[in-house]
């Protein structure tokens, strides 16, 4: 079987001496990991772009479940503020309620029963006088 000779140096092909076979190998096999780099850089590229977005996304949607729990929380406060002043209110408006009947109900007594009402204050009003001279 005869070898292909280079017509230049006169070597046959594949060869140390084949300096034009090599350099197309060669070319071809850093062509090769030029196109597989491209193809790490991109998919880095795209892996980096697809975790940005996903932080993006990530921060919004925490901002928009904060803004929302704020609101919530002050309904909430705004709900507890009127449940108090009604409270408060129904409070004052019972107390005073409850304080004029009872005034109303002594004041009956006393004009049912003026002379045992007027004894109880004397004797209301001796006994204070007593705790007072003790000081």
């Amino acid at each position: 079987m005869a070898a292909t000779q280079n017509t230049t140096t006169g070597q046959p092909f594949g060869t140390m001496h084949d300096h034009a076979g090599q350099g197309s190998s060669a070319g071809g096999a850093m062509h090769g990991m030029q196109d597989k780099a491209a193809g790490v850089m991109d998919s880095v590229k795209e892996t980096a772009q697809n975790v940005a977005h996903s932080v993006s996304d990530f921060a919004s949607q925490a901002k928009d479940k904060v803004q929302h729990f704020t609101a919530e929380a002050g309904e909430t406060m705004g709900h507890a503020k009127d449940s108090v002043m009604d409270f408060s209110s129904t409070a004052y408006d019972k107390t005073g309620d409850t304080m004029k009947a009872a005034c109303d109900q002594m004041t009956g007594m006393i004009r049912q029963h003026p002379i045992p009402a007027l004894l109880v204050g004397v004797g209301v009003g001796f006994i204070l006088a007593q705790l007072m001279d003790r000081d």
